[in-house]
């Protein structure tokens, strides 16, 4: 499958309608001149026959007075307002719920406790082999 570049770049805003633009005026010089004159009739605006005529009347203009009016104060800059998101309502807990929620906040606990220790009691039993393996090759010579 092939991607098309000018789908994902946005440098120019206008390059998908532009390839269009260039696909109908292709499909358009490939038909018949009087076909082609014919659509293009149906679709653009009628040529003007005259050019408008020129106001020929003087225009006149008049003043009415009107009053200095004050240029508004700048409003004073404040800190942005702070929206809380509204909290989640739910329902009580029934006992059983309750329990149940407790016992797998407790179970995840200790599920991260024993994975702790495990971790470390593989560590140390690396450490102890790296020194005993140490202390083995110093006995040796090697």
């Amino acid at each position: 499958m092939e991607l098309k570049s000018t789908q994902f770049d946005m440098t120019d805003p206008f390059a998908r309608q532009e390839v269009l633009a260039r696909k109908v005026e292709r499909h358009l010089l490939a038909m018949p001149a009087a076909r082609r004159q014919a659509i293009l009739a149906d679709f653009l605006p009628p040529i003007m026959a005259e050019p408008p005529r020129l106001i020929s009347m003087p225009v006149t203009t008049t003043r009415f007075p009107m009053e200095a009016q004050p240029l508004p104060q700048a409003a004073p800059v404040s800190m942005p307002t702070v929206i809380y998101r509204p909290r989640r309502i739910r329902r009580p807990l029934t006992r059983q719920e309750w329990l149940l929620l407790v016992t797998l906040r407790l179970a995840l606990r200790l599920h991260r406790a024993a994975r702790k220790q495990v971790h470390l009691k593989l560590k140390a039993s690396r450490r102890f082999m790296r020194r005993a393996l140490q202390r083995h090759r110093a006995i040796r010579g090697y």
